[in-house]
């Protein structure tokens, strides 16, 4: 059993969901959720064109994602913004 099997249940009959309802899920901001699609450790689907829904993910692989987190927390901490 997950700790983060609720966000499968927030989801239910949804096979995937866009980049900003997982962002609101997790409570990250959007530039958390950029660098975990962008690096590869969240996997996603690329949707059209649009700005505002390109990324689409599984809440399952979201779900793992946040395990992972939990387990790996060194592997997913956001590097140091260069411009500061």
């Amino acid at each position: 059993m997950s700790n983060y099997d609720w966000i499968v249940n927030m989801f239910p009959g949804q096979e995937y969901i866009t980049a900003e309802k997982a962002r609101i899920a997790i409570k990250c901001a959007k530039s958390t959720i950029r660098y975990y699609i962008k690096s590869g450790l969240l996997p996603c689907q690329t949707g059209t064109n649009s700005r505002s829904w390109k990324y689409f993910i599984r809440p399952v692989d979201l779900k793992e994602m946040m395990d992972d987190r939990d387990m790996h927390p060194e592997k997913y901490k956001l590097p140091k913004d260069p411009r500061k």
